[in-house]
């Protein structure tokens, strides 16, 4: 039985964890964590190994590996020097959204072999752009980890209209990836102030809807936040887990977000969607241009401040959908699927190519 070695951040968590669900029964699995005795007797049959063991007591196993796949951009010469031969599959966490560094862009200098994207032109050349290497080395097959939108239960009737705040980090803990054009008092583009903050949460009591604020993982954990949990009735901060949150995302009405990736995993449940895009040359030039005109492939209300933000809370509260026809316009420029089965096509391909 062939050996495939599986990588996400966190540990077995993502495109990786879905993936590896797939392909438990095929191959001889082993799992490369951060801290290997955490993990030790938990996962039998899998093997566990962590960076240190890969160089180490592990090194014979991982000499073996036919293949290895992750979700989280690692150089894949952190994985060639424990088995030059094997080859990198990338699954990818994000497949459009977000800048990227210019020296960073199209250099091959990443390394792997195969690199999975959403299946839709955009998302298809998005990827090729900045990881360079050629089309041929993306495969069009969707992602792993968006079947369980498919799969789980949605939005309850008679309930509350809840909406989704999935805002993409500005201030983070990992000093490297801070945004530090952003001065304002709330650490967010919008709302900036502590009184615009208060005004949305008006404006969704005034409309019966709950807007639930998950943070980015990468998120700095700011004073703000726990005033939010303290003083607001309607806006509500949603804890960090480790699990995987697009089990519960089904269950809102709408997403809020901004230049995040999650937008486009949403359009597979085909939802409302605003985007918050007041601070949009600012964020490109401190994180790194976007590879396409992001306004353009943005298929939702564009909020550039309060007066956007409350007739967007008001729209989801009344239940109509008017930016519809631009997601269906937009939806295979961005999707080659919509059909909950890119784990398996995924696992097919891995089957094929070890």
């Amino acid at each position: 039985m062939k050996k495939v070695m599986f990588y996400s951040v966190p540990d077995m968590t993502d495109n990786t964890w879905y993936l590896y669900e797939k392909l438990r029964d095929k191959v001889e699995c082993v799992w490369l964590v951060h801290d290997k005795k955490a993990f030790e007797g938990r996962m039998p049959p899998c093997s566990i190994v962590d960076p240190g063991s890969c160089a180490g007591e592990d090194a014979g196993l991982v000499s073996q590996l036919s293949m290895t796949v992750l979700s989280h951009t690692v150089y894949a010469e952190a994985f060639r020097r424990y088995n030059p031969g094997h080859r990198i599959l990338y699954l990818g966490h994000g497949a459009v959204g977000k800048g990227v560094k210019a020296d960073a862009v199209g250099k091959d200098m990443w390394g792997f072999d195969n690199i999975l994207t959403l299946g839709g032109e955009l998302s298809t050349r998005h990827v090729n752009t900045i990881f360079g290497g050629g089309r041929e080395r993306c495969l069009e097959l969707g992602y792993p980890r968006n079947d369980i939108l498919f799969r789980h239960a949605g939005i309850r009737q008679g309930g509350t209209v809840k909406i989704l705040w999935m805002p993409t980090f500005r201030q983070s803990w990992k000093k490297s990836l801070n945004q530090k054009y952003i001065r304002t008092e709330t650490g967010l583009s919008f709302p900036g102030t502590w009184e615009d903050m208060k005004r949305i949460d008006d404006r969704a009591g005034e409309c019966g809807v709950e807007i639930h604020l998950k943070l980015h993982r990468l998120q700095l954990d700011l004073p703000v936040f726990r005033r939010v949990e303290q003083e607001l009735s309607n806006i509500r901060m949603v804890k960090q887990d480790r699990g995987d949150f697009y089990r519960k995302a089904v269950e809102y009405h709408a997403l809020l977000t901004d230049y995040s990736s999650v937008y486009a995993d949403w359009m597979l449940i085909d939802r409302p969607v605003g985007f918050v895009l007041n601070d949009l040359d600012e964020y490109a030039q401190s994180r790194g241009p976007f590879t396409y005109d992001f306004k353009q492939y943005a298929p939702g209300h564009h909020i550039y401040g309060m007066n956007d933000m409350e007739k967007f809370i008001g729209e989801i509260a009344a239940g109509t959908d008017s930016m519809k026809p631009e997601r269906d316009r937009l939806f295979f420029d961005i999707h080659g699927f919509r059909d909950g089965n890119s784990s398996e096509r995924v696992a097919q391909w891995v089957m094929e190519h070890i």
